[in-house]
């Protein structure tokens, strides 16, 4: 079971640095072989737009994360996921704002009714993952022979984190789609 959660991290990790639905090229810095650059070459969000893609591509969020000098401390990457979890819930809200004031009243009704279905879920899924990650009640040494550890909760958050940029992305592709526009609540002065 040690090994399952391990590969479950790497996996996690994987999916942070890179992105969901996207396909990197990992290549090395010339000037500092320790750095690796990340490509991002696939389309973004939900209906595969090339325009979309590019127009998100390069975003301020995750221009930011990428920039950080990650020091290798769990405790260091779960307060970054908390961090720019929050960045990317600023970005759902404004998003949201934006979609009211150009849907029809009946459509604006049903995006707050997803909207609430989607933060139930995410708050439904985050008390499982703490039952699951801090409380002694599934994975605990008694019961499943896994100690639960700093690393456990790393990986709730990085989940966590690229859950709700999925969301942040899927809302601003919908706003994209009426606009043709991106406009980011982000500033990295935050």
């Amino acid at each position: 079971m040690k090994h399952l959660i391990i590969v479950l991290f790497i996996v996690v990790l994987g999916l942070l640095f890179h992105g969901c639905g996207t396909n990197s090229d990992l290549g090395t810095d010339a000037e500092n072989p320790t750095i690796t650059t990340i490509e991002r070459t696939e389309p973004i969000g939900l209906f595969g737009t090339e325009d979309f893609s590019d127009a998100v591509r390069d975003n301020p969020i995750d221009k930011a994360f990428y920039e950080i000098e990650f020091d290798g401390s769990t405790l260091y990457m779960i307060e970054l996921n908390c961090r720019f979890r929050d960045y990317w819930e600023t970005e759902i809200d404004s998003t949201i704002e934006k979609l009211y004031k150009i849907l029809r009243e009946d459509d604006a009704k049903i995006l707050k009714k997803a909207q609430n279905s989607w933060d139930e879920f995410m708050k439904s899924n985050y008390s499982f993952r703490q039952t699951l990650f801090y409380e002694d009640s599934l994975f605990n040494e008694e019961s499943y022979g896994v100690a639960d550890g700093t690393l456990d909760r790393g990986i709730m958050n990085s989940v966590q984190m690229e859950e709700t940029r999925r969301r942040a992305l899927e809302l601003m592709e919908y706003l994209y789609r009426f606009t043709g526009k991106i406009e980011f609540a982000f500033s990295n002065a935050d």
